[in-house]
């Protein structure tokens, strides 16, 4: 199995950018799909519900543990998340039957999650809820601990990542964003237990095609072709650069993800 973790930190007109696109299979959830998934045997069925990037993470963890993964996505998940998912073994599930046996597509994370809690055939991870999600995202933080950032900007999937980097940075400011438009890896109103109750978040504001720019900006410039969360991270943390000495943000997965 390709080592997870110990991932770079690069900085970019001024902000410390930490590249987890470089995990294995280009996300960070390669770190909390390998965390809860350490007690998985050969022939075991794991099941996980995800718009996408933990789906992939899971397929691949479940192709190194020689197990099964059912993946609960909504039927809009990109195609190349989608093929990734397939080509490491996963059986992906993006419709449910009604009470008069007619296929009904999952439109949104919660439908997928109501499938994935009444699936009995096999284990259900629960990124959402599950702890080892949070102390995956305590170990990434941690590899960044000497960087002392007094400002942080994150996007909010699980809350895991946020979680994490607010136990290891409590004294920071904390800052998220909210785009006129879902971008996937996103909870889309999805309970977050993981998220800290005590962490004062502020929210910027953005726009999709901004996004976009920034996303095109990143990599004909620097040569770091990101998703569009990691844009929306860099363009956040941007935007903020007058306030803070020291500006850490994440880049979560890459951009082939969204080729196709």
């Amino acid at each position: 199995m390709l080592p997870i973790g110990n991932t770079p930190v690069v900085t970019i007109d001024d902000i410390w950018c930490k590249c987890e696109h470089l995990n294995p299979t280009g996300s960070i959830k390669d770190r909390v799909a390998y965390e809860m998934m350490m007690d998985t045997r050969p022939g075991d069925i794991v099941i996980e519900a995800t718009s996408g990037n933990t789906g992939v993470s899971v397929a691949w963890m479940a192709a190194c543990r020689q197990a099964h993964a059912k993946i609960y996505c909504p039927a809009q998940t990109s195609l190349m998340k989608q093929k990734l998912m397939i080509a490491y073994g996963a059986e992906i599930i993006d419709y449910e039957r009604n009470a008069d046996n007619e296929i009904m597509p999952l439109t949104t994370i919660k439908d997928c999650i109501d499938c994935a809690t009444r699936d009995k055939t096999g284990t259900y991870l629960n990124q959402f809820s599950n702890l080892t999600n949070y102390w995956a995202q305590v170990k990434m933080a941690q590899e960044v601990r000497t960087i002392c950032p007094d400002a942080i900007v994150t996007g909010i999937g699980t809350g895991g990542t946020l979680a994490g980097l607010y136990t290891i940075f409590p004294n920071a400011t904390f800052y998220t964003w909210d785009a006129d438009y879902s971008i996937e890896g996103t909870s889309d109103g999805v309970e977050l237990p993981l998220k800290p109750p005590k962490c004062n978040l502020y929210v910027i504001r953005l726009s999709l095609p901004s996004i976009e720019e920034v996303q095109k900006y990143l990599a004909t410039k620097y040569g770091y072709l990101v998703g569009l969360s990691s844009a929306a991270n860099f363009y956040a943390a941007s935007m903020i650069k007058y306030k803070h000495k020291k500006i850490l943000t994440i880049f979560p997965d890459t951009g082939y993800r969204y080729l196709l």
